[in-house]
């Protein structure tokens, strides 16, 4: 039996057309130059369909658990020739033209993750209908590899949803959800995940039956102002810009170059969008930032293959339904609103109430501000909100699969109250300490099973830090490391698995570099060279000013 390549276009009984990427060779639809290829093929007999009046409507799906994870990564940044890059370019533009050029409705259904190109393409339709699953989302994380969507993103993205919510995304790569797409216009519906399939072909039915249109997205007064009107887009684009310079010091091109396009491009035709989509994407493509920032994705893809987490073992990670967070306090209530924030129930216990409800309240202002940022919706928010208790009890922590430690850096404080801890805990229950230096080894001989227990330390803040590190004692088992290996996964973080040691890895390399500040300084530079060349360099703070604030 052949496969037929990935997309098929199909015409059903109803006469929709269906493009449809299920590429058997990999467990993600990717963007690749064969893929494009064919797509364009797709999209041909696409129109031919349209104009010998066989279909009425094409929808665009991807596998049953996800939709397009973007182009092959490996194909950024491996020409040297700009104009090479830019020839590319404009052959995707062309590509998803076709799509937007096609003289009938056409729908994307995004089902699971939405990445990159996937957006793009998903831009060239008509409508974008959504799937409520936690696994869809909608990204164009670009940006992040020091690049900018070229394929149409950057041009239509803005003209979709406006600028503030395009510049948003644009400038954060960061992940928005179906609610979230719904509210900005991305989203023309969300419809519930067990019945998404046969619901997009009754929603192309109602836009052909025109029971169904376009929604121009609503406004409040001031943000049409913002986005409609040429003073507004100008005071946008100015913020951003001093936004961005400010943040990144210049270090990174990509948002300067994301702002340049708009500047230039927005409120004019979507053709000068793509051209000028395609001649500075061009430009930062054969950048050795780029370059170094693919090498960084890499990296941060090998994390997540599990580097460091025993493969000849048959243990498997616990599933995760409730967390206890031992210690409210800064840290305590920032890692009980990551992990409420994620989907997973949290107590907060700490030996005083007005201890428990000063970190009840920093996990929900943690939470607020994700809506006055707009990363979570007001729907979002209450239900993270509603996930998270605690209490001055101990049995509060019953039933939990993992608690986190988070109290004083102090080892008999910490020793002290997990033998205490230990008495309500199901013997599978794992245990983790947030500490930045103990010894976890040390802190282990205070617990009867000692097997249950690592190091999983967060940085603060901990809603901004992506680094954690989980650090393995001598008696730490195999099933104990992966489940908090696949807990920092969920809770969208970068785990490293380091052994039991002074500093573990991330002090013991900072030690170094503070040293060398100190020599500097007592060489006779002054504290303000210092930290400026720090910064320069591309640290987000000088060595001398971290001292202060650590």
């Amino acid at each position: 039996m052949t496969t037929s390549p990935s997309p098929t276009f199909e015409i059903d009984e109803h006469s929709i057309g269906w493009i449809i990427f299920d590429d058997p060779e990999r467990s993600v639809n990717v963007l690749t130059e064969s893929v494009m290829r064919r797509l364009a093929e797709a999209t041909n007999e696409a129109l031919r369909a349209c104009q010998e009046a066989r279909v009425r409507a094409v929808v665009i799906r991807g596998k049953d658990d996800s939709f397009i994870a973007g182009a092959d990564i490996n194909l950024i940044g491996t020409t040297e020739d700009p104009e090479i890059a830019k020839e590319s370019i404009e052959l995707g533009q062309e590509i998803f033209s076709g799509i937007s050029s096609l003289p009938v409705p056409t729908i994307a259904a995004v089902h699971g993750a939405c990445v990159g190109g996937g957006v793009e393409l998903s831009l060239a339709c008509d409508h974008r209908v959504l799937s409520s699953s936690d696994s869809t989302t909608m990204s164009l994380p670009e940006v992040q590899l020091g690049i900018l969507p070229a394929w149409g993103g950057t041009t239509r993205l803005t003209r979709l949803i406006g600028l503030r919510a395009a510049l948003d995304m644009l400038l954060s790569g960061r992940k928005v959800s179906p609610a979230k797409a719904k509210s900005i216009g991305l989203a023309s519906e969300v419809i519930p995940a067990a019945i998404f399939h046969t619901s997009v072909q009754e929603f192309a039915q109602s836009i052909l039956s025109k029971k169904r249109g376009p929604r121009a997205r609503k406004r409040p007064g001031l943000g049409q102002l913002l986005d409609a009107t040429p003073l507004g887009r100008s005071i946008v684009l100015r913020m951003a810009r001093k936004k961005v310079a400010k943040r990144l010091g210049g270090q990174y091109p990509a948002p300067t170059a994301i702002l340049e396009v708009l500047t230039r491009t927005v409120g004019k035709s979507v053709a000068e969008g793509l051209s000028a989509e395609a001649t500075n994407a061009a430009i930062l493509l054969v950048s050795p930032v780029c370059k170094n920032l693919v090498h960084v994705f890499h990296l941060r893809q090998m994390s997540k293959k599990g580097t460091g987490i025993p493969t000849d073992s048959a243990a498997g990670p616990r599933a995760i339904s409730k967390i206890g967070v031992l210690g409210a306090g800064v840290m305590g209530g920032g890692i009980a609103q990551l992990a409420a924030s994620r989907g997973v129930v949290t107590w907060m216990k700490d030996i005083e109430h007005g201890a428990v409800t000063r970190g009840l309240q920093h996990a929900r202002s943690l939470i607020r501000g994700k809506v006055t940022r707009h990363r979570m919706t007001n729907s979002e928010s209450r239900q993270a909100m509603d996930r998270i208790s605690g209490g001055v009890a101990y049995h509060g922590l019953s039933g939990s699969d993992i608690v986190v430690e988070a109290i004083v850096e102090k080892i008999e404080l910490k020793k002290a109250a997990l033998s205490e801890l230990e008495e309500y805990l199901s013997d599978d229950c794992v245990i983790a300490t947030n500490t930045s230096s103990l010894s976890v080894k040390e802190i282990a001989t205070a617990l009867k099973q000692p097997q249950r227990f690592c190091g999983m330390h967060f940085f603060n803040p901990v809603h901004r830090m992506p680094l954690v590190e989980v650090i393995r004692a001598p008696e730490t088992s195999d099933a104990a490391i992966v489940t908090t290996y696949q807990l920092a996964l969920k809770l969208g973080k970068v785990p490293v698995v380091v052994s039991d040691g002074p500093g573990f890895l991330v002090n013991r390399i900072l030690g170094p570099y503070m040293n060398e500040a100190g020599f500097l300084l007592s060489d006779g530079a002054s504290i303000k060279m210092i930290d400026s060349s720090a910064k320069r360099f591309g640290m987000p703070m000088g060595p001398l000013r971290l001292l202060d604030e650590v």
